[in-house]
């Protein structure tokens, strides 16, 4: 509740000569502002909170599908290594016409290595 004169206001804080309706409007007026005041931080509070909450929602279903995206490859990982395994053991195995007429040499025979004997 404001004044319509301030400066009777001034001189009734500066004398204080307040009539005690005045006080009780004056502290109520103050009262319902503060419960307006929270009562709009409790509603500003619960929407931080559901925001917060949409947002770990929204964290967890990436992290779930990270998760399944890495069971994934690392199954796949598995299966080829798998498979490189028995196409490396039955290419070792792979007989190569080149080597059989001797018209080719293999690496062995046409490196050989110093080994300071002789």
């Amino acid at each position: 509740a404001r004044h319509a004169d301030p400066d009777k206001y001034f001189v009734r804080v500066r004398d204080n000569t307040w009539d005690v309706l005045e006080v009780e409007i004056l502290l109520d007026t103050y009262a319902l502002q503060l419960q307006t005041i929270a009562r709009e931080m409790r509603i500003v509070r619960a929407a931080v909170d559901s925001a917060e909450d949409a947002i770990r929602f929204k964290l967890d279903h990436a992290c779930n599908t990270l998760i399944k995206l890495d069971a994934v490859f690392g199954i796949f990982g598995v299966f080829l290594s798998m498979l490189t395994l028995i196409s490396g053991y039955f290419g070792m195995n792979i007989p190569y016409g080149a080597y059989a007429d001797g018209s080719a040499t293999q690496a062995g025979q046409a490196f050989s290595p110093p080994t300071g004997g002789g």
